[in-house]
This record gives C-alpha cells, structure tokens and sequence, in this order.
C-alpha cells in the first residue's frame, strides 16, 4: 500500500493566520461598541405605550375586524376597554389574547376613540 501525499502533513494548523496582524506579539485590545444617542435615549420598544389599530380579513371568511394591539393592561381591563370600545363605537368587540378585536373596519374610528377617551398615542396600521 502506497502511502497518500496527505499522510505528510500534520494534523490540525500547523500556524496561526492572525499572528501577522499584531507582529509585537500583544494580544489584539479589546473593542467595545460605542453607546449612541439613539440606544440610549430611547426606551425600549416593550416600555412605550403605543397602541396600533389595524386592519385585518385574512382567515375570517370575508369578513373584516379591526386589533387594537399594544395595549398594555391585564385580562380584566382589557374585557372592560373592550366593553366600552363595544359600546362607544356600536360594534361587536371580543378580546384575542392581548389584543382586542372590533367588528368592522373601524380602524379611523377606533383610533380617534382610544385618543379621546384614553389619551394614548395611536399608530393606524394597513
């Protein structure tokens, strides 16, 4: 049996290709990323009180509701808010998870109801 030409070299790298980069032998310094105003500055994208009324159809049979998303309220508040979007805007409204949803497309309504009646800033999606 012949011996392969690969048999000669050695196992594993026989150098270290980023040696060259610093020649003196001193481990490379480290780098930190530099903190810009818009990192710190903003809050987070969870801390925001932003709430988006979009449109929606898709997977309903034709039929269009409105979510109000971005409401940050627990189970009974939302059933309440949900409540009062019902009877505010003459609609059929349930709650989906932290969302609510509003029968019709209502998103123009909907969005000028929460900023009355709620004071918060209002985002209208599709």
């Amino acid at each position: 049996m012949s011996k392969s030409p690969r048999d000669d070299l050695p196992r594993g790298l026989s150098h270290n290709p980023f040696a060259v980069l610093r020649a003196d032998g001193k481990p490379a310094p480290s780098v930190k990323p530099e903190k810009t105003a818009a990192t710190t500055d903003q809050p987070p994208a969870s801390t925001t009180n932003q709430v988006v009324v979009r449109r929606e159809k898709k997977g309903r049979g034709g039929k269009t509701v409105t979510r109000v998303s971005g409401l940050e309220l627990n189970a009974k508040d939302l059933t309440s808010l949900a409540r009062d979007l019902k009877q505010g805007l003459g609609c059929g409204a349930s709650v989906d998870g932290e969302d609510i949803l509003l029968q019709g497309a209502l998103t123009d309504r909907a969005a000028a109801w929460l900023m009355k009646h709620r004071g918060v800033r209002v985002t209208i999606g599709n």
